[in-house]
């Protein structure tokens, strides 16, 4: 459930971009760069997450792996995915020169990844216990250093 709505969420935000543009944001040549290169950073750091993950990121919220991922982007945050996703999304958002869609990204987008990252910690966390516990006092959530 938690998946469709996170896939209907990131098609409303791509729906308000496309049908939303609001001239304000930035200059056209200003918003297109910038939005370019946090779109690219986003999916460079979802493929790289990904890429470690394999298989075993296609849309599952229980762990399908054998032992837990812990290196490369897993090594900054428990959900570099995510995190890629977000950043992508922020960055199309400002490419295309939408503010509707920037604050759709923010205020739905980012909550409904919130909980969807929060219903696989719990599962991943009955999967793997005690060394759970231990890479989740060593990382942060979503954000480097942040959160």
């Amino acid at each position: 459930m938690v998946r469709a709505v996170h896939i209907v969420v990131w098609l409303l935000v791509l729906l308000i971009a496309l049908v939303a543009p609001t001239s304000e944001l930035l200059p056209v040549a200003t918003a297109t760069i910038l939005g370019l290169l946090l779109f690219v950073l986003g999916f460079a750091i979802f493929a790289w997450a990904v890429a470690y993950l394999r298989t075993a990121s296609l849309g599952v919220v229980a762990p399908v792996t054998e032992e837990l991922v812990m290196v490369a982007a897993y090594r900054l945050v428990r959900h570099p995915q995510y995190l890629g996703i977000v950043v992508a999304l922020v960055g199309l958002t400002v490419a295309l020169r939408s503010l509707w869609a920037l604050a759709a990204t923010l205020v739905l987008f980012v909550p409904v990844s919130i909980c969807r990252a929060k219903l696989e910690e719990r599962a991943v966390a009955r999967r793997f216990g005690a060394l759970w516990d231990d890479y989740v006092s060593r990382t942060k959530f979503l954000i480097p250093g942040i959160y």
